[in-house]
């Protein structure tokens, strides 16, 4: 009976071995280390990115070391004016997307005074061959005012790689939801990276309820 489970139990690793995706950051340089203390462009790599907005308004990226959380540095975003404006930091990946398959963005964020009227999110353009958007999603989960300042908060949100996607542009976009001049914000530790099959976690689960059984009956 002991073979029998160390059988099965192998036999579940081989198949969850061979259904869940490699999982690794897709981002390079997710904690913005291997830049030096500038500001972020739009033809800064890895991370690039900038800000815009109506009159008299705007924003902008730098790479800072005057907050982070994992040292030495962290991307801090601001926005001016009475005017819409954004700021973004955004990287391109230029490979490796699967149509169908689910990702997690995620990155730490950290405030250290009131931000209304801004708020930050995650945002996805989804690329074709060619280089063409197929498709933008913007993420549902939210950095406000309503997380408490002064502290890293982990903020996360799933997104599904449409059809004919080969690529993605990877982007945290901090914009003006109203009138006023929010104050700054910092992003660090990054990530993009593929959520792992729910069969596979249902396999798992199975492979150390074997294990579990076979500790037992040695027992």
């Amino acid at each position: 009976m002991k073979h029998t489970y160390l059988s099965l139990f192998a036999a579940i690793l081989l198949v969850l071995t061979a259904n869940t995706p490699a999982s690794a950051n897709m981002l390079a340089d997710p904690g913005f280390d291997s830049m030096d203390v500038q500001e972020i462009k739009w033809d800064t790599t890895p991370w690039w990115g900038g800000g815009g907005g109506g009159t008299a308004s705007g924003g902008g990226a730098w790479v800072t070391d005057s907050n982070s959380k994992s040292a030495p540095h962290s991307a801090t975003l601001f926005l001016y004016g009475n005017n819409w404006a954004y700021s973004m930091v955004a990287q391109t990946l230029t490979s490796g997307i699967t149509p169908g398959t689910q990702y997690v963005a995620s990155a730490f964020f950290n405030r250290q005074s009131d931000i209304t009227p801004g708020e930050a999110l995650f945002k996805i353009e989804w690329l074709n061959a060619g280089g063409g958007v197929v498709k933008t999603d913007e993420g549902t989960t939210l950095f406000n005012n309503t997380h408490t300042a002064g502290l890293w908060h982990s903020l996360s949100d799933v997104f599904t790689a449409p059809a004919d996607t080969v690529s993605a542009k990877y982007e945290i976009v901090f914009k003006k939801t109203g009138a006023g001049d929010p104050n700054d914000i910092w992003v660090d530790d990054a990530s993009f990276d593929v959520v792992p099959e729910p069969t596979s976690i249902v396999l798992l689960g199975l492979g150390l309820v074997g294990l579990i059984s076979i500790t037992r009956r040695k027992s």
